[in-house]
């Protein structure tokens, strides 16, 4: 799952704009990233991918418990490769973009409910990139 996902983590939670209009797709005539203009690496495909393995999982009678590690193992890996590129990324620090990537979380985050995984502890794996994204633009 985390080689699948690796392309998609910049793209879907850092570059996405899922709020129209909040941040311009180009800085200074350059592109961000040629991933966010294909749909395969989009926050809604990510979203689409994580629950074609919960179906997996859950069609082939995989205890609850194990789901729940599974996704909190995926979410850790998303939170720190999200977080590692977010540092490295001198472009991506600024309030709209914070508010962008806050936005892109919440949604993760709303997967987890949707799918009963919130008590799988998934979502505070997600804190220090929410922190990094509140930090951006906090006043």
């Amino acid at each position: 799952m985390e080689a699948t996902i690796q392309p998609s983590i910049v793209p879907a939670v850092l570059e996405h704009e899922a709020i129209a209009g909040l941040t311009g797709r180009r800085l200074r005539g350059r592109r961000f990233s040629r991933a966010q203009d294909t749909p395969e690496y989009s926050l809604d495909s990510l979203m689409k991918y994580m629950n074609l393995v919960l179906g997996v999982l859950t069609q082939h009678a995989v205890d609850h418990e194990v789901i729940k590690q599974i996704f909190r193992q995926v979410y850790y890996f998303l939170g720190a490769s999200a977080l590692t590129n977010l540092l490295l990324r001198k472009d991506m620090c600024n309030s709209s973009k914070g508010m962008q990537i806050r936005y892109n979380l919440s949604h993760m985050e709303q997967w987890l409910r949707d799918n009963k995984l919130q008590e799988s502890g998934a979502g505070s794996s997600l804190e220090p990139i929410i922190h990094a994204s509140q930090l951006l633009y906090a006043r």
